[in-house]
């Protein structure tokens, strides 16, 4: 249930979110908070850095 809302959450962020630049980053923070306030750990976003080439 919260994947889900988090991950809605961040396709609504992108998609309102006026610049393109920096849209990754603050997403990604935004995430986070919510994820800590849920009661849950911070996003690993080990497999990201690995593969954002893709």
């Amino acid at each position: 249930m919260m994947t889900t809302l988090l991950s809605e959450t961040h396709v609504e962020f992108i998609l309102i979110h006026p610049f393109r630049e920096d849209n990754g980053r603050v997403s990604r923070l935004l995430l986070d908070v919510m994820a800590v306030k849920a009661g849950a750990q911070p996003l690993d976003y080990s497999l990201w850095n690995e593969h954002k080439d893709y």
